[in-house]
């Protein structure tokens, strides 16, 4: 891990950790007045590779207790209407994904654009996305995000915008995910409520 103090940037300080799977940067940002960590992803397609990265950020984040936003290719999808074309044949992927999402009480950002960020001929999924903790929605809880045009790659980039604006300041509607329904816990979840 290393720091970096960017000599135009004097509002901002940088502590970075790299894995081949995710760079990790704790952000001091002094116009915000607290420190958060961002993980930028891009996550193997082996299967083997990739339950690595889920037990790395298990690790990791157990030691996170403020706002977290992580972003990128997942190279998972989190559940079938994510997909269009071919067969869904990788469910055992798909479920280790949603075991980090819920243990960890992630949410999924949304986005605005086309569903699907990447694709190979007739098959469309949403691989890439932006996950924030619940300290995340109420540090900044105006998050948008953006599938952009294509360019070279196969994968839509994602435009993520933060305003780091506190839940005191204005009314933040409730948001439902659909992906929950299919968590094998909702159902007792719900009913302790």
């Amino acid at each position: 891990m290393f720091r970096v103090m960017n000599s135009w940037m004097t509002l901002m300080e940088f502590e970075i950790e790299v894995h081949p799977q995710f760079i990790h940067i704790r952000i001091w940002d002094k116009r915000c007045r607290r420190p958060f960590p961002y993980t930028a992803i891009y996550t193997s397609p082996q299967r083997g590779t990739r339950a690595q990265l889920w037990e790395y950020l298990d690790k990791l984040a157990l030691g996170i207790n403020e706002p977290w936003l992580l972003s990128g290719d997942f190279n998972v999808i989190m559940n079938s209407d994510e997909r269009q074309g071919e067969p869904f044949k990788n469910k055992s992927g798909c479920s280790q994904f949603r075991s980090f999402f819920f243990e960890h009480g992630f949410f999924d950002l949304g986005f605005q654009g086309p569903k699907f960020t990447w694709s190979r001929g007739t098959l469309f999924q949403r691989l890439d996305r932006s996950l924030c903790n619940k300290d995340w929605q109420n540090f900044a809880s105006y998050t948008t995000v953006r599938h952009l045009h294509k360019l070279k790659s196969d994968h839509r980039p994602l435009l993520v915008s933060m305003n780091p604006v506190r839940l005191e300041q204005g009314f933040r509607p409730f948001r439902f995910l659909a992906s929950w329904l299919s968590h094998p816990e909702f159902r007792d979840v719900v009913l302790k409520a």
